[in-house]
């Protein structure tokens, strides 16, 4: 179901943006270049979220709120940064408002990736 999906996703970036086949291979490059580093974020979010249940549960410390507190900026400043350089490398191949419309549309594939993954988890 997740390929289908990002099958539809590119499907629907070649149409609304009129891309040929290699502006589409250079975006799907970034796109890949970017995954690594998008999974080790999703990864320290987790993370994130368990500590800070924890903490919660726990009636943490201060010394536990400050570790979470430096996380969470270490972990909005690492994906400030992400989301700049991969912008900066679809500048490189798009015009801005293609980028601008390329967010627009993997926003959409993002909110549908997690309707799937929730009507998974609810259907169960």
């Amino acid at each position: 179901m997740q390929a289908a999906i990002h099958a539809q996703f590119e499907r629907e970036m070649v149409e609304e943006l009129g891309l040929d086949q290699p502006t589409m291979e250079a975006i799907r490059g970034v796109m890949t270049a970017m995954v690594e580093r998008r999974r080790e974020l999703y990864q320290r979010r987790r993370a994130l979220r368990a500590l800070s249940r924890e903490f919660h549960e726990s009636d943490g410390d201060e010394a536990m709120a400050r570790r979470i507190l430096s996380e969470t900026r270490a972990i909005r400043s690492h994906e400030a940064l992400l989301e700049a350089d991969e912008e900066s490398q679809l500048l490189q191949i798009m015009s801005p408002a293609e980028v601008l419309r390329f967010q627009a549309l993997r926003d959409d594939f993002n909110d549908r990736i997690r309707r799937m993954h929730r009507g998974r988890i609810d259907g169960i």
